[in-house]
């Protein structure tokens, strides 16, 4: 995949999954970035109307509002800045359709360090 610029401030991460979730904020948190999370794509974009982000952390697959969708919504607005995606399937189209839609970067989970980001 494709090297991940350094970023840092806010980040909302949004995976159906709780232990990826409180995992990835536990890890971003201790890194210095403040953290919300959102267990649906449909959490996340009501984060989204309440506020800012520089950077969202989404997983491809939830109910719902899929992360791939989420990301399709929110390119235009500029809110979040920054968007990663998250999956445990390493499908090479995915991620190319997912950084052809303005991705930052597909991470493949697990991944074994945080600062990836």
């Amino acid at each position: 995949m494709n090297p991940v610029k350094r970023l840092e401030g806010s980040v909302l991460v949004a995976d159906d999954v709780d232990i990826m979730r409180v995992t990835c904020e536990r890890a971003l948190a201790r890194e210095g970035f403040e953290v919300v999370t959102a267990s649906s794509g449909l959490e996340a974009l009501k984060a989204l109307d309440r506020r800012r982000f520089e950077v969202g952390v989404f997983d491809i697959r939830m109910p719902g509002i899929s992360g791939m969708e989420l990301l399709k919504m929110v390119r235009g607005r500029g809110n979040p800045q920054e968007v990663i995606l998250m999956t445990a399937y390493a499908d090479a189209g995915v991620a190319e359709e997912a950084l052809n839609f303005g991705a930052s970067s597909v991470l493949v989970k697990p991944f074994e360090d945080i600062q990836t980001l």
